[in-house]
């Protein structure tokens, strides 16, 4: 079974045991913040992420409070929440932590069900990550364009990821709020730098495109401006970092 495999039989596991139907205590009680303004008034446009772990055994045991609130001192203008336990460490009630930042957040999890599109709105989340390889391959029967509808409907913003032409064409044809291209292989984790690049010189999406995955320094945001990105998403750089708050401030200041 391939990585990517993995992830979605444990979404569904997830699914079927009613994970994603849990709510918050204590609802948030403001509406979030657009996450697809913020990223159309910002260039560099930085979304940095709380991933408490990676599939490949990589954990950190940074607080997802204090890492939020890094982000927020460092300028960050979005924050991505990895909600997948089993492979991420992640768990919902993470984007409370990152809502109560007044940024602007990301569910960041495999989009399989409905069901999670509720989850997202009931625990503070600005927009919801579709991925579109997920239909492509019939993981799902919920199609991209019909995710991107219902999230819509409920008031969530979306974030399409493609990786391929094909996948890039559907993203653009669903009308999102954003579109990511991808840099890593789901089926490997191996990371493809130039994808950005390739995927934009035969395409003019009308809406922002975020760079995702693979950043470490302010060159590589420059590179993902020069390739056409209005923004980047960092993780493992930003998990890494022994002063969060600086490093997301030194990507804020990359040259275009």
């Amino acid at each position: 079974m391939n990585v990517l495999n993995e992830l979605v039989h444990a979404t569904q596991e997830r699914l079927d045991n009613g994970y994603y139907d849990q709510r918050p205590q204590n609802p948030p009680q403001t509406q979030p913040p657009s996450l697809a303004q913020n990223v159309r008034n910002h260039r560099p446009a930085i979304l940095a992420e709380i991933k408490p772990a990676r599939p490949d055994g990589t954990r950190w045991d940074n607080d997802p409070t204090q890492q939020a609130h890094a982000y927020q001192k460092g300028g960050a203008h979005g924050i991505s929440v990895l909600t997948d336990p089993d492979h991420f460490n992640g768990h919902l009630h993470n984007l409370q932590h990152a809502h109560a930042t007044g940024l602007p957040t990301l569910m960041k999890d495999f989009l399989l069900h409905e069901d999670q599109l509720h989850a997202a709105k009931a625990h503070g989340a600005s927009a919801i990550l579709i991925i579109a390889r997920l239909p492509h391959e019939n993981h799902t029967p919920l199609t991209v364009h019909d995710a991107v509808q219902k999230a819509h409907d409920l008031g969530l913003e979306t974030l399409v990821e493609a990786t391929t032409p094909h996948e890039m064409e559907t993203a653009i044809d669903a009308q999102p709020s954003l579109i990511g291209i991808n840099q890593r292989d789901l089926d490997t984790l191996q990371h493809h730098p130039d994808r950005t690049q390739r995927l934009l010189k035969h395409h003019d999406p009308p809406c922002p495109v975020l760079h995702l995955s693979g950043i470490q320094t302010p060159h590589d945001v420059t590179q993902a401006l020069q390739a056409g990105a209005q923004g980047i998403l960092v993780g493992t750089a930003a998990m890494n970092a022994p002063d969060p708050a600086a490093f997301i401030q030194r990507l804020t200041e990359a040259p275009a």
